[in-house]
């Protein structure tokens, strides 16, 4: 699935795992239809994030998952009133009294549809997905934002809490609010993935993903400097494997220079 583009992003960034795509099952008779295995680790679903950007393509239900953060996010189970009053994260003394705790937990996203699995892999190796995802360092996720904001203008939805990281952050919103979220992640899943720290994650609906690879590629020759372009020219196969030609020798104001009209005359006041 989208291999074509997959590969464009992963060169144009130069990113260093896999971009993970994830599905939703919404029933046991699908969940059981689907002939992957299952995630047996007992862990969290950052756990299994990162083998899926190590390669593995799996499936997994709430029984999967020891770390209830991912099962409530996915609608896999009941958010309780212990989760949904902000009772547990202020227990955990997170938040400086309960109200901001409870304030904090209204603002994590909850996929409200009931869902039985998912399933979660390198998006290249799917046949389908609701949601991508992927780790980049600071520099790329520079440029991830440049990408979107070429076709989408400004990122309106990015929120974050610093808890439930990947589960919330980059699944259950994207999917939720249909637009793309960045997070600095959380402990577990800064761990269980082995984050350095520079490392983001950004998250997104399928739907955009195209779009923002065009972006990303349509803003290569304006963003980026000469020495990122001879960085970014190493890792192509070939000059045109982007789809574009690379311009040495230009960026952003350079692209002025030589139009019909001097900029000096758009600064001028009208008459």
């Amino acid at each position: 699935m989208k291999n074509e583009n997959v590969k464009k992003l992963s060169l144009a960034l130069g990113l260093t795992r896999r971009i993970v795509g994830v599905k939703f099952i919404f029933i046991k008779e699908e969940y059981d239809d689907i002939d992957l295995p299952e995630f047996k680790d007992k862990t969290t679903f950052c756990a299994m994030s990162q083998r899926a950007m190590k390669g593995d393509v799996l499936k997994a239900n709430a029984k999967c998952f020891t770390c209830q953060g991912g099962s409530e996010t996915f609608g896999m189970v009941d958010v309780d009133n212990y989760i949904s009053s902000g009772k547990q994260f202020s227990t955990f003394r997170l938040y400086e009294s309960a109200a901001v705790s409870r304030q904090a937990l209204e603002s994590i996203t909850f996929i409200k549809q009931r869902i039985y699995g998912i399933v979660a892999g390198p998006l290249d190796e799917m046949e389908d997905a609701d949601v991508v995802m992927f780790l980049a360092n600071g520099r790329q996720m520079m440029r991830v934002i440049q990408g979107y904001t070429y076709r989408f203008g400004m990122a309106k939805n990015i929120g974050m809490i610093g808890n439930q990281g990947i589960c919330s952050d980059l699944i259950a919103r994207p999917y939720q609010l249909n637009d793309m979220n960045i997070s600095v992640m959380c402990y577990g899943a800064r761990m269980h993935t082995k984050a350095d720290d520079g490392e983001l994650g950004a998250g997104l609906p399928i739907n955009l993903f195209d779009d923002l690879v065009t972006g990303v590629i349509q803003t290569v020759n304006s963003a980026l400097g000469d020495p990122e372009k001879l960085e970014l020219m190493e890792r192509l196969n070939s000059p045109d494997e982007l789809g574009i030609e690379i311009e040495f020798g230009k960026m952003y104001g350079s692209y002025t220079k030589g139009a019909k009209y001097d900029e000096s005359l758009y600064r001028r006041k009208p008459e």
